[in-house]
């Protein structure tokens, strides 16, 4: 499962990938961030933005949890109130909220 990082910490994972990169690579220190997050396809790099791939990935874990075909997932999911959860970390990564998750017990 996933955890709740410390404020920063994924930011400055990024910071210190970017760093080792533009090392590794021999790229000009003025790189522009852009250019290590656009896609191959368009010219970029396609390195991946923890600051924001973290707490997607934890969300859509947390969702798929929650939406589990198990009845007593889903129950635990209710439990643990994982619905709250997924909108609390979305809205605090400035992430589109999922759409409404089925986690009634039936």
């Amino acid at each position: 499962m996933h955890t709740d990082y410390p404020k920063g910490l994924l930011k400055e994972q990024d910071t210190v990938l970017r760093a080792e990169v533009i090392i590794w690579l021999k790229l000009p220190e003025c790189s522009q961030n852009v250019s290590f997050y656009e896609s191959l396809g368009k010219g970029g790099l396609g390195l991946p933005k923890y600051e924001i791939c973290a707490p997607a990935q934890r969300v859509n874990t947390l969702k798929r949890i929650a939406q589990s075909n198990d009845i007593k997932i889903r129950r635990m999911s209710e439990v643990f109130k994982l619905n709250e959860k997924v909108s609390d970390i979305a809205s605090k990564a400035g992430l589109k909220l999922p759409s409404k998750l089925i986690t009634k017990v039936q």
